[in-house]
């Protein structure tokens, strides 16, 4: 069974939420957030306020953060949530995902858009970001494969559009 946006959720969910790792979040975040810089931490123009920062704090926490044993908090919760077949395919896609800034090729209205990074494509599922973004936008996010040539975004996206066409 492939991985899907609701079953993200839940992984990115439990993440934020478990008493576990609450610890190893709390210095994840400080870190993420330069907590402890001794200037002032200034954030890029049009990357959102704290909702969108915090969503993106979980999309690197859940999908990029390694724990002390190496694995990814997402493989943690993986494996409390699911059971069987579903299982070690959602570990398959964890394992798999990437993070990326890629241009937006193609958009499928309704259904996702295609992404084009150096010599790759991504055919990414999501109806909201093919109502967002338009050809020659650029989309930066965790992106985790569904299948051999389709993927979701993660968490956390930031998402910019180009005057090109």
């Amino acid at each position: 069974m492939a991985l899907t946006s609701s079953t993200v959720e839940r992984l990115v969910e439990w993440c934020a939420k478990n008493d576990d790792i609450a610890d190893i979040r709390a210095e994840a975040r400080a870190d993420f957030f330069g907590y402890d810089e001794p200037g002032p931490v200034s954030y890029i123009a049009d990357t959102g306020e704290i909702v969108s920062r915090e969503r993106r704090f979980l999309g690197w926490f859940t999908f990029g953060f390694r724990l002390p044993d190496g694995r990814h908090p997402a493989e943690l919760a993986v494996t409390a949530l699911l059971k069987g077949d579903e299982l070690n395919s959602a570990l398959d896609s964890i394992q798999k995902a990437k993070y990326v800034t890629a241009v937006v090729t193609t958009v499928v209205p309704g259904r996702g858009l295609y992404l084009e990074l150096e010599d790759e494509e991504f055919e990414v599922n999501s109806r909201m970001l093919s109502h967002i973004l338009q050809r020659g936008g650029t989309l930066s996010t965790y992106i985790l494969p569904t299948s051999r040539d389709q993927w979701l975004p993660g968490p956390g996206w930031v998402a910019w559009q180009s005057n090109l066409d």
